[in-house]
């Protein structure tokens, strides 16, 4: 249900709101006596509501909510709600009305900057209202009272918590809030978690706290960590302290600024948890929010060894867009691939390396249909010197230092010739109207291929 209008006009002197020529808005409000037979389709209208998400666009007055509420003798408006949706403000103290026993699905985002709803309150009531609630979604500026209210809910099986850092404190705009990778590790929720999402929390590990063992997360599949991260201390810590053997989704984001001894052990550690904490993962992203510099990953030193373990998964997505592979040879990178023959997506940067990590790509993984490669393309090798392919990629992305175009083309072709979409973004003079051409190119090549084709079976 979109909007809750119709429910009230029911009411014969209900008036919806109204903005007069100057602006001045006149919220709905309910202006005489309501009749039986009124009351009685309205309780019954407000039955059937098992959605809504039109709460804070409706500009009704509060009043009228309290007499709807005094006409159907409940303390909630929709009695068998069971999703409700809040994406504008301001909604409180009108989301009250529609806590109802029977809600399963809640999500409360704020949308107005200049309105900033207690979630704490809000978030206790919910708890003390409901206890069926399986999906809980929230983006608020968050206190450590909100997160509480959170740890008191159990059975959750959706639970997305963002916080809106965008807000004006009183010392001004507030930062990422603190969030102790306890929290996640202590959720009462844990055994029933399908999805976990955390997003914008500058997470942090409280050292004098120890686990004697793993917090079980036995059917937790997707795992989104969009973090102000500038240590991957707290992340390494939360899977070496997870086991979460359904884990199928990774997608974790960061905001990395420093690269000492201890923070390259974090990285480490990290890649050899991750195969530890999960047995059956599948989709692996890697992003950064800030882009360091080359130099910045290159003190990362990963070796080959760092990522045995991950290569030993069954992945179908593996993407990652910072640079973390730049110290691999081409040797290292043909053996990180090796074991990947299911992937379909696949995203690396390797700028020290050539074309050549192409034609590994496309001999060592058939399964490919999206590739995004950064890679050195200023000294090309000679078009006798690839082997002429037949994968089936689809979607083709070559970043990094790319020189001369058609040559490039004709190189790509030989490996890739069904290519139905690609984009090359040159680090250098990326404004050369050659790479326009090179991706007309492609397309001709394919085409005339493909008439070829149609040619000689008719000749057959």
């Amino acid at each position: 249900m979109g909007s809750i209008i119709p429910l009230f006009k029911l009411l014969s002197h209900f008036e919806p709101a109204f903005e007069d020529e100057e602006g001045v808005v006149t919220l709905g409000n309910i202006h005489g006596p309501i009749s039986k037979s009124e009351r009685t389709s309205f309780v019954t209208y407000a039955s059937r509501v098992h959605s809504y998400d039109g709460l804070g666009e409706e500009r009704i007055a509060l009043s009228s909510y309290i007499q709807a509420l005094q006409l159907t003798n409940r303390t909630c408006l929709l009695p068998n709600l069971r999703t409700l949706r809040v994406y504008g403000g301001p909604w409180e103290p009108e989301v009250y009305f529609f806590f109802s026993p029977s809600l399963r699905t809640v999500a409360l985002r704020e949308t107005d900057s200049e309105y900033h709803p207690d979630s704490s309150s809000v978030l206790h009531s919910l708890q003390r209202v409901t206890a069926n609630l399986t999906s809980i979604d929230v983006s608020a500026s968050w206190s450590t009272v909100g997160l509480g209210a959170i740890s008191s809910i159990h059975f959750l099986k959706n639970l997305h918590l963002s916080h809106d850092h965008s807000t004006e404190g009183p010392k001004g705009p507030e930062g990422p809030f603190r969030l102790d990778v306890n929290f996640l590790l202590d959720l009462p929720c844990s055994e029933s978690l399908s999805t976990l999402s955390i997003a914008y929390f500058d997470l942090f590990a409280d050292q004098s706290t120890r686990h004697q063992q793993a917090t079980a997360f036995p059917v937790l599949k997707r795992l989104r960590l969009l973090l102000s991260l500038t240590s991957m201390g707290p992340l390494t810590k939360l899977l070496q302290n997870a086991k979460m053997s359904s884990l199928q989704e990774v997608d974790i984001s960061i905001s990395p600024r420093r690269m000492d001894e201890s923070e390259i052990a974090h990285w480490k550690n990290l890649f050899r948890a991750l195969p530890v904490t999960t047995s059956n993962l599948q989709h692996f992203v890697l992003s950064a929010t800030s882009e360091p510099s080359g130099a910045f990953w290159s003190n990362l030193n990963l070796s080959i060894k760092d990522f045995e373990h991950l290569s030993q998964c069954n992945l179908a997505t593996f993407t990652v867009y910072p640079p973390i592979f730049s110290t691999l040879s081409l040797g290292d990178i043909s053996s990180l691939l090796s074991r990947g023959g299911d992937l379909n997506l696949l995203t690396l940067r390797t700028p020290g390396l050539g074309f050549e990590v192409l034609v590994i790509i496309a001999q060592t993984l058939p399964k490919l249909t999206f590739l995004s490669a950064g890679i050195d393309g200023r000294q090309l090798l000679a078009a006798d010197s690839i082997p002429i392919l037949e994968h089936r990629l689809g979607t083709l992305i070559v970043t990094g230092r790319l020189e001369r175009p058609l040559t490039l083309a004709r190189l790509i072709d030989r490996i890739f010739p069904h290519l139905f979409y690609t984009l090359f973004s040159p680090s250098q003079d990326p404004d050369n109207e050659e790479w326009v051409q090179v991706e007309s190119l492609l397309k001709v090549l394919r085409e005339a291929r493909s008439d070829e084709r149609a040619r000689s079976s008719r000749n057959v």
